[in-house]
């Protein structure tokens, strides 16, 4: 077996180790490790728009989406330590609430864009409600919702508020934005809310 003979079927047999005939319904326990044991085989710089779903590609494939994924655990430590302060906030007192949402804005920069790719449960919510979600429709594969508890709790105690802000100190005023769009997806406001409450409060 030649070289590149040896590495699809390398790669065959790592995506088989999760990808059954029936469903697999995975935990972290189960897909960190396979990360970690086949990240030698990954294509460097893959991207799934490049190329087309053929061997060895069906592993790079794969590997792209669940590590993707993965990526959000990174951030439950943070995610944790901010729930456990915004549950200790009194939300009647603003300006408490505005400390937690500049204190976590980069943390919500960072896990926003995992979640809205992978993990969005609004375009999934009947998936949601079972507890798992698939990695792709190509693969038998679903993991465990449970396992981002954190990062989407943290999420939805952001968002609940941090538009709302934005908008009564007119952060909306210094970006572009359509309202036939979601507002996640097109807003830039090039400052961060700190910098956009102390615009405010200078003149107003």
């Amino acid at each position: 077996m030649d070289t590149h003979e040896q590495y699809i079927h390398d790669c065959t047999v790592a995506v088989n180790e999760l990808c059954k005939a029936e469903t697999s319904f995975l935990y972290k326990e189960d897909y960190l490790p396979w990360l970690e044991k086949y990240s030698h085989l990954k294509m460097k710089n893959y991207h799934p728009a490049f190329l087309p779903i053929i061997k060895p590609q069906h592993f790079n494939q794969f590997f792209y989406l669940l590590s993707n994924m993965a990526a959000c655990l990174r951030f439950n430590d943070k995610a944790s330590k901010a729930n456990e302060e915004y549950n200790q906030l009194d939300l009647n007192k603003e300006k408490h609430l505005i400390d937690w949402l500049c204190l976590y804005e980069k943390l919500s920069d960072k896990i926003f864009p995992l979640i809205e790719t992978n993990l969005n449960a609004e375009e999934n919510p009947e998936e949601f409600k079972t507890g798992f979600v698939s990695v792709d429709p190509d693969y038998n594969v679903k993991i465990a919702v449970s396992d981002y508890k954190d990062v989407l709790d943290f999420l939805s105690n952001y968002y609940n508020h941090y538009w709302n802000v934005v908008r009564k100190y007119e952060g909306l005023k210094v970006c572009t934005y359509d309202p036939d769009f979601d507002e996640h997806l097109v807003m830039d406001k090039g400052k961060d809310l700190r910098e956009i409450i102390t615009e405010w409060e200078r003149n107003n």
